[in-house]
């Protein structure tokens, strides 16, 4: 059975996306960096600053590879959602990102 896609068009729908995402990524990143011996010598607190502050570009590099460009659109298989090229700006942060991936990786 396939799932259906979901649509990335405005900011509301990229904050809806992440945080569903969110509490998985965290929970990966955090078992991730407890293996790390330098990371286990921060404070509890400059730890979760660490995380807090990568969480966005660390879950984009580890979603890269599933990211694929069909069209104008960029196409998500493991999460099943789809983001239109031409709305990445109406998206806020996440859309910056992807824009700023596309124009590196289409300038290569």
């Amino acid at each position: 059975m396939k799932l259906q896609e979901i649509f990335i068009e405005e900011k509301e729908d990229a904050k809806h996306l992440y945080f569903r995402y969110l509490p998985g990524t965290v929970r990966f990143i955090t078992a991730f960096a407890k293996d790390i011996p330098l990371f286990k010598n921060l404070t509890q607190s400059d730890q979760r600053l660490l995380i807090k502050s990568g969480l966005l570009e660390i879950s984009a590099i580890s979603d890269s590879t599933h990211i694929e460009i069909d069209g104008s659109s960029l196409v998500n298989r493991k999460l099943n959602i789809v983001i239109e090229k031409d709305r990445l700006e109406n998206i806020g942060l996440l859309g910056s990102l992807f824009k700023d991936l596309e124009v590196k990786t289409s300038s290569k």
